[in-house]
Order: structure tokens, then sequence, then C-alpha cells
């Protein structure tokens, strides 16, 4: 018998249908995993403190350095299924809850929390259901963090909003402006679907465009999905039919001011019906990935993640993301986010942890193409728990929502953050970049490595591998002393080579003395009266193949000054008898 799909919460199956996929389909050959260069560790299990059966908090989660935002649509502070936002800041490794958010005109059915979004200190929460331009058109609440305490700072819709837009499905910010995805919106058709943009000036966000596809079509749902980067807007429409019904397509936007146009429209390749293409979107910069989570790439239902760059205007498929140990009915693309070349996608239903526990698979772009790199299941994950719902990532920090987790009642919900980090032997810049918390010798280190001059830690250094802190022998080394040569190590110790050769004279500071320049200093050592003994002591003399100090313990000039006094001397009988001066 097979196992039963865990429940879903009524949103979801509203807005997002499971289309049943061509079970006959070839399946395209997933990518070979690679070794890993990264490590991820589990940090935090994040739950609200207030959390009740099926609140679905993890539903929805976003991600700006230290300060994590998640959503759980169904809480019912303001009502049932109204709806809350939950805000996390981490200190020292630590997170714990700053603030819970409620619109404060928010009420039931609201669905508070669907989406939510974060740049800094402003956050963006989506209701698909509260009362915008008119009851239950959606609409999206603006925070602003002013000395760790969140305000609502405003609320935002579009003007011409109806009924049943759901408008605040999909939130995105970027640098100042706000792209709103409304796919149940009707100017194309019945939910053809559309995009609202909103920029803000002067702490007021105000409606710029609404960007509607060239050739949308009712059932498209445009806006089911949205990324938002520079100027450009990615919006996912998982309802399109130009590869069949519901294969689901992209659209690019781009443009600024009142000024919009479409740049692009992306189909899958190799998309067929039911793929719903375009469920979840991410974009950053030249760079957008688009979820297929019904695709058959291995198996039916297992989805695909698919990637697109630009150069110039022009947009290219850049890859297709399936992880070596992708299952039928995974549904790979539920959720995808991306950051600094790497990617992260949710498969809900993969089975690894348990039947139907979840799983986000990392992905990471290198000058071969995209190569998997890591699976990311939770600690405590159990059958059922959708992990990998929603998905977020900033640097090297992922945050991944189980909405059907069960910790704090059953599909109360949870989300779950990991640092992932570079493995020994990988380049690094900085020691935070190292799951060793070591960087020696431009390398991620197995430890500190600093036993002085005569270690290395990377083969550029002197090690035999990178990564692994090597005691060396043989290499060069300097041991401080300017008047030796050749210096080698010696099982991790700097040994000092032969002295400098300088012809029986003397050796200051690494410099060889000729009898013009002990004349010099016999000089100067006269003018300078009693200091040109004290300076003695600091000059060396090379007498019998040793270098040592010319003054004694007692401070009383010592060998070398002796030999100043003496080369004074006979210059000074020379030049009395009309002798060039050496030179």
């Amino acid at each position: 018998m097979p196992t039963p799909r865990p429940p879903l919460s009524p949103w979801f199956a509203a807005l997002l249908p499971f289309v049943a996929c061509d079970p006959g389909s070839a399946a395209p050959e997933p990518l070979a995993r690679v070794a890993s260069p990264l490590v991820a560790t589990e940090e935090a299990d994040l739950l609200a403190p207030d959390g009740d059966p099926s609140d679905f908090f993890g539903s929805s989660v976003a991600l700006s350095g230290d300060t994590a935002i998640v959503g759980a649509p169904d809480e019912d502070t303001k009502g049932t299924d109204a709806g809350a936002a939950y805000v996390f800041v981490r200190t020292n490794g630590s997170w714990q809850e700053q603030q819970k958010l409620v619109a404060s005109d928010g009420g039931p059915g609201q669905w508070f929390g669907r989406a939510v979004a974060i740049e800094g200190d402003v956050a963006v929460v989506g209701a698909p259901r509260g009362q915008g331009a008119v009851p239950g058109s959606g609409a999206a609440y603006v925070f602003v963090r002013t000395n760790g305490t969140w305000e609502e700072q405003q609320k935002v819709f579009g003007a011409d909003g109806e009924p049943g837009d759901t408008m605040g499905q999909a939130v995105a910010l970027a640098g100042g402006a706000l792209a709103l995805g409304a796919p149940s919106e009707n100017t194309k058709g019945a939910d053809a679907g559309a995009v609202y943009v909103f920029v803000e000036n002067g702490g007021t966000f105000t409606q710029q465009k609404k960007l509607l596809s060239a050739d949308g079509q009712a059932g498209d749902r445009l806006g089911a999905s949205v990324g938002f980067s520079g100027q450009t807007v990615l919006a996912g429409a998982p309802g399109d039919d130009d590869a069949g019904t519901d294969a689901g397509a992209a659209y690019v936007f781009v443009g600024g001011g009142a000024v919009w146009s479409q740049q692009k429209k992306f189909v899958a390749a190799d998309g067929q019906a039911g793929d719903i293409f375009g469920t979840a979107v991410a974009l950053e910069g030249d760079v957008a990935v688009v979820g297929a989570p019904l695709a058959n790439a291995a198996g039916g239902d297992a989805g695909a993640g698919y990637v697109f760059t630009r150069a110039g205007l022009t947009w290219a498929n850049a890859g297709k993301l399936v992880p070596a140990a992708l299952g039928a009915d995974d549904r790979l693309g539920t959720s995808v986010a991306i950051t600094e070349g790497r990617v992260i996608l949710g498969a809900l239903l993969d089975d690894t942890n348990g039947s139907n526990a979840g799983a986000a698979y990392v992905f990471t772009e290198s000058g071969a193409g995209w190569s998997e790199e890591l699976l990311l299941v939770a600690g405590d994950g159990t059958a059922g728990d959708a992990f990998g719902f929603s998905v977020a990532i900033d640097g090297d920090t992922a945050l991944v929502g189980a909405y059907l987790e069960d910790d704090a009642g059953t599909n109360a919900g949870a989300a779950y953050v990991f640092v992932l980090k570079s493995e020994a032997g990988e380049p690094c810049d900085v020691a935070a970049s190292c799951a060793s918390g070591f960087c020696v010798d431009g390398v991620c280190c197995d430890s500190a490595c600093d036993l002085g001059a005569c270690d290395a830690c990377s083969v550029a250094a002197g090690a035999s591998v990178d990564g692994a802190c090597a005691v060396l022998t043989g290499n060069p080394c300097d041991d401080g002393d300017a008047c030796t040569t050749g210096d080698t190590c010696a099982e991790g110790v700097c040994t000092s080579g032969p002295p400098k050769d300088c012809g029986g004279g003397a050796c200051m500071d690494g410099q060889c003395m000729t009898e013009s320049d002990a004349g010099a200093d016999a000089d100067a050592g006269a003018d300078a009266g009693a200091d040109a003994g004290a300076g003695a002591d600091e000059a060396v003399l090379v007498t019998g193949g040793a270098c040592r100090t010319s003054g004694g313990a007692d401070g009383r000039p010592g060998w070398f000054f002796l030999t100043l006094l003496a080369a004074a001397l006979r210059r000074t009988s020379r030049s009395g008898r009309g002798s060039p001066r050496a030179t």
C-alpha cells in the first residue's frame, strides 16, 4: 500500500493544486553527486514559543544576516487562521525570538504569514486573503525595526484589487522596492495573475507598476512566486500551458519608474503537462532559478530545478538540477532560494529521513556548471514533517521550514537553521568560512597551525596536502639573525645556517662592513663620545666563522669597537702620506 501524502492546509490546496503527471515519461539522467567541500551544521530548531496545532509555522521563511522571519499563516491570535509571523535573531550562534508580528487589522482567514521577506531592518508579510482595496483581495504589511523593536509601518495593496486576487501570496524585497504576487488576479482572464511593484520614498511604499504577461491567459497564476533583484522581477506562472496543461512558465520583467517591459519567458526545454514549472522562483543578479515540483526528472512527481543566466540582454539555460538520490514523489523545487552562487531547493516529500519527512538540497556553481553539494535533513525529523516546504539562504546560513512538524503540537510546524562551512583544504579568506574555525595559508586548516615559521597548511606554503597542518623539515626559513644564511627547518624548528661571509670583516644588521664604513663609524663614534661605547654593544664581529656581539656583559667596548678604532688610525695615517682614500 503506498504511503499516504501528508495533509495539506486549505490555502495550499487552493493555491497550488497537485496535478498528475504522465507516469510513462522517461526520466533524464540525474546529476552525478560529487564529493562536497561543504559541511552543514544544524545550528537551531526554531519553534513558535506560543505554537499550537495546525499553525503551519514554517510555511514561509526568509533570512537576512543574523535575522530570520518565519510565517505561521494559520495562527489564531487575531482569529481562526488569521496568521502571524515570528522574528528570530542570532547572537554568538544562539537564536532567540525577537518579536511576534500580527496585522494591526488582522482577522479570521486572512493567512497573514503565507509569504515573508526581509532585508536588513525591513520585513514584509503577505496576507493573501486580507483586506486590500476591497475585503478579501489580499495585501502585504511592511514592518520596520528600530532599536530592536518592530513596528507596522504600512499596509500595501494594489489599487485595483478585487475579492479573491490573493495579492500577497508571494512577496520579494530589493533595495527599497517591493514586488507582490497576485496569482488569482483576473485582468488577462480568471486566475491569470499579476505582479505589483512598489517603491519606497520617505518611508512610504507607493505603487509603481502592475506587471502582466504579454501572452497571459486564464489559469496561468502569474505571481504564484516572485523574485526581485536590482531592476529585474522574476514571476512564476505554474499554470501556463505552453508546454502542456499546467506545464508552467516564468517571466522576467525589467524596468524602473513607470516603465517596465517583459524581457523573457522561461519554459522548461523538457517540460510536460502538470510539471507546474514556476511554483517557486529565486533571482540574484543575472541568475534565475525556477522550481518544477511535479516534473518527472527521477520518477513521477520527483521534481526538478532549472537555472538560467543572463549575459547582456540575453538569457540562456544554464542547467537542470536533479540530485542523484532524488526519487518519485519527492517534489523537489517546491521552494528555491539563491545566494552568492549557491542554490537551495526544497523537496518536501523526500523520504531520506522518513516517509514524506522532507529534505533540502544545496547546489554550488563553478566554472564547470552546477554540482550537488549537500543534502539537508532535520536532526529530529520524522515522517510527514514536510521539511523543505520553504527555504531561504543568505551567505553561509540556510533556513528550512517544516510546516507539518509536531514538536509544538500536530502540524504546529518548525524551522531549522543550518550553517554551511568549508571543509579543510578549501580556499578561504577568513576563519569564519571554515568548519574548523581556522584559515591558515589561504586554506581551511585542521588546526591553528601556529608552531612558528616551520609549519604550513597549504601545498603552496610547503605542506604535502592542503588543509592538514604539517611540521616542516628542510624547508627554507628565517631564524631572525640577518648575519646567518641558508636557515632551514628541522622538525618544525628553524635552525641557523652558516654565518654570512664577510671576508673576515664585520657583519652588522646583515651588512658586511668595509674599512671605510668602519672608519666612518669610528669617526661618528668619536664625535658622539660616550654614545659610541653604547652603540658598540649592538655591533657584530665575524671571528672564527661565527657572528657575535662586540660588547661584553660589563658594557666595555668589545672586539668590533677595537677593529673600528684600528681602521680609523690606519686611514688617518694613509691620508697624512697623501694616499688615496679607500672606497
